[in-house]
């Protein structure tokens, strides 16, 4: 009796882990109880919302249409080129160096993080740039409401030698603990021109929606996609140095890193989402204008 209810002792712990993870059906629970609770901090987000974008330019609407029905655009021409060239520069006079000590994180043994805390201040480079009116305009139109800056990061992924692919190199969704939307901001900061180099790859919203996927969401594998005829459907974003993206990686199926030998990307990536469970770590050390408080704070 004692190896079928150690068995069963084991399948219940399984569960209860599958449970607490982000991507869980419990996410819809969790959702509708954040929202309840933070119900003032969302009313305050979606009024502030105006002001953020009373004055939209039709390229930006052009953006949050094509974000909406697509869940990718380009916006590499929206971007201030006098903060490009700064971020360029913090990048090679910096961030670059950084790469020779850099370690993998231990799932994903071909991605190296190369951003500090010393990084996120509102007065570093990577944290303005996160807040630049044209970003901040589009994603508060596309939420409809001002989003929360969760995450900043600059990634370099490598060719690593592994048994099959690992992590974010498979077909996956992301998932935040709370149910909300997500939306990344990508800019390369080496050229992505081919293939071999690794480029981030989707599926956009109408195919992912055909996307089977199990209760507990796992990732899927290249097969799964070409047996469900979404093969035509796979794009790549493509661009030298400087191109700048945005994605909505809760609901397009998404890949990438897959590099040749030899290659290496590096991507600088921002997160927003409407607020949720996670605590970003930026310190607010400069003034920030009203209207964008709470984009770094809650």
């Amino acid at each position: 009796m004692g190896y079928p209810l150690g068995k069963l002792h084991y399948k219940i712990q399984g569960i209860r882990q599958q449970l607490k993870e982000s991507g869980s059906p419990t996410r819809y629970v969790r959702g509708i109880v954040y929202r309840i609770i933070n119900f003032r901090e969302g009313v305050t987000r979606r009024i502030r919302a105006g002001t953020l974008t009373k004055n939209l330019t039709p390229a930006i609407v052009g953006h949050v249409k094509e974000l909406g029905e697509e869940g990718f655009s380009y916006f590499t021409e929206q971007i201030d080129p006098k903060l490009m060239q700064e971020l360029n520069t913090y990048y090679d006079e910096v961030i670059s160096k950084r790469s020779a000590t850099a370690t993998s994180y231990e799932s994903h043994p071909f991605f190296f993080p190369l951003i500090r805390q010393e990084d996120l201040t509102t007065d570093n480079i990577l944290v303005r740039f996160a807040l630049q009116d044209s970003i901040t305009q589009a994603l508060t139109a596309h939420f409809g409401s001002v989003p929360y800056l969760s995450g900043i990061y600059v990634t370099e992924s490598r060719s690593v030698e592994t048994v099959g692919l690992l992590g974010s190199q498979q077909w996956h969704l992301d998932y935040s603990w709370w149910n909300s939307d997500q939306v990344f901001l990508w800019v390369y900061l080496t050229d992505v021109n081919s293939l071999a180099q690794g480029p981030f790859t989707f599926i956009p919203i109408p195919g992912s929606r055909k996307v089977k996927n199990d209760f507990f969401p796992r990732r899927i594998q290249d097969e799964e996609i070409e047996a469900a005829g979404l093969t035509s459907q796979i794009k790549n974003a493509f661009g030298p140095r400087s191109t700048a993206f945005f994605i909505n990686s809760y609901k397009c199926y998404h890949m990438g890193s897959r590099l040749a030998k030899g290659e290496k990307r590096v991507a600088y990536m921002i997160s927003y989402t409407k607020p949720a469970k996670e605590q970003n770590l930026i310190k607010v050390t400069t003034p920030v204008p009203e209207h964008k408080k709470l984009l770094v704070s809650r």
